[in-house]
């Protein structure tokens, strides 16, 4: 049996701190959904999570 996914909803992801753990959570295999203040930020994020492969949201 395939085991589920853990998913992870981290805010302040558009920069520093948050976009550092979204992305290395993403390296391990989790699922992340973003939360950012700035559009722009979070289409930044976006973009490094699909180049390290990780599933991802926003």
């Amino acid at each position: 049996m395939k085991q589920a996914r853990q998913i992870v909803l981290v805010t302040g992801a558009g920069s520093g701190i948050g976009r550092a753990i979204a992305l290395e959570l993403s390296g391990g295999g989790y699922y992340i959904i973003i939360a950012c203040r700035s559009r722009a930020n979070a289409l930044d994020t976006l973009a490094q999570l699909r180049r390290a492969g990780g599933g991802y949201s926003a």
